[in-house]
């Protein structure tokens, strides 16, 4: 089993994102991968406000290296979509010879990474990438 401690300073804030947006698993209080068979945990680390105060890096809006990756097995474009079309910050998207990565922005500052080595999407011919400025081709 790999944990994942992930740093929030607001649990709803993250179940939202997290449960509802991403759709990861949730098991008593523990969040599992997409497609992961549980074999990787995430787990909040709660910062609270004195953290902040005391480590204002913690609230800073640069970016940071990816905390984790994971991978979706298909449709890469509508996941995309989804996230913008819910105002979830996409840092990065690249299209390459082995499929699609994007790095991601949850509402804490910390940053993944999704990928995909699959080409085709069931909404391929309704989404323009050139509307995304986050996309480049390598």
């Amino acid at each position: 089993m790999i944990s994942i401690l992930l740093p929030i300073f607001n649990e709803e804030k993250a179940n939202e994102f997290y449960i509802e947006t991403l759709k990861f698993h949730q098991e008593n209080y523990t969040l599992f991968l997409p497609n992961s068979n549980n074999n990787v945990e995430i787990l909040y680390q709660i910062i609270r406000n004195e953290q902040l105060e005391k480590y204002p890096y913690l609230q800073n809006n640069s970016v940071r290296f990816p905390l984790f990756r994971y991978e979706i097995e298909n449709n890469f474009l509508s996941f995309i979509k989804k996230l913008v079309d819910n105002k979830v910050v996409v840092l990065t998207m690249l299209s390459h010879s082995g499929g699609y990565s994007a790095r991601i922005q949850d509402p804490f500052f910390n940053t993944f990474e999704v990928i995909c080595e699959e080409f085709d999407d069931v909404n391929q011919d309704s989404i323009n990438l050139n509307d995304w400025a986050f996309y480049q081709r390598l």
